[in-house]
């Protein structure tokens, strides 16, 4: 903000207003109470694939490496990479088991599923979830400030070996300021379920070729 102000030739007294801003927000940001926002987001990707191979990648997620992941935002400051995602039938249903790096791990219950074509998961997080400097506190999930509830995958065929692959997640965000943290969670939501697209469309491509 400081070169943006010099380049546009704007006054000294300006650039000390826009620098004493966070320390203003710091001293009102307790005063104003904080409002829940239930949010979905969707993306989607086409995969060269037949649903049938796509849906066993899904299940069984397993040794995920850096590489087989793209850059993105939401790694960038600082939220895990996930390295294995996998379904196992157990008494209480079908439960999906993901582990992350730093320690992180949580399970979800299957909630619908239709046998290559769509599955929903809801997530369960224990204070075991998230050890502690795993994640910083506004965008660890189960938190006081952002909390995931379910995923849902829908498989749709285009062509023989062509197939949309859809990913549905259902998520509350909880601040002070809506301007500025609703679009920010809507950009990490986006970012992490395009990442999770890339890695099932390179490992159902690469499978089928």
């Amino acid at each position: 903000m400081g070169l943006v102000l010099r380049w546009s030739n704007k006054g000294k007294a300006t650039l000390n207003s826009i620098l004493l801003l966070p320390i203003m927000l710091t001293l009102v940001e307790p005063a104003i109470p904080q409002q829940s926002k239930f949010l979905e987001d969707r993306a989607f990707i086409e995969v060269a694939a037949s649903p049938h191979r796509i849906w066993g990648e899904i299940l069984n997620a397993r040794n995920i490496r850096r590489e087989e992941l793209p850059l993105n935002f939401t790694h960038w400051i600082g939220v895990p990479r996930p390295l294995e995602g996998f379904n196992v039938m157990t008494p209480q249903g079908e439960v999906r088991y993901s582990k992350w790096e730093r320690g992180v791990n949580f399970s979800a219950l299957v909630t619908e599923r239709i046998e290559d074509r769509s599955i929903t998961w809801r997530y369960k997080f224990t204070p075991d979830s998230f050890p502690e400097g795993s994640m910083d506190e506004h965008v660890k999930i189960g938190g006081q400030y952002f909390d995931l509830y379910d995923t849902t995958f829908n498989l749709v065929p285009v062509s023989e070996n062509l197939t949309k692959l859809e990913i549905i997640s259902h998520y509350r965000v909880a601040t002070d300021v809506d301007f500025y943290g609703v679009p920010v969670a809507r950009l990490i939501a986006h970012d992490f379920m395009s990442t999770i697209l890339h890695l099932y469309k390179l490992r159902s491509e690469r499978s089928a070729s």
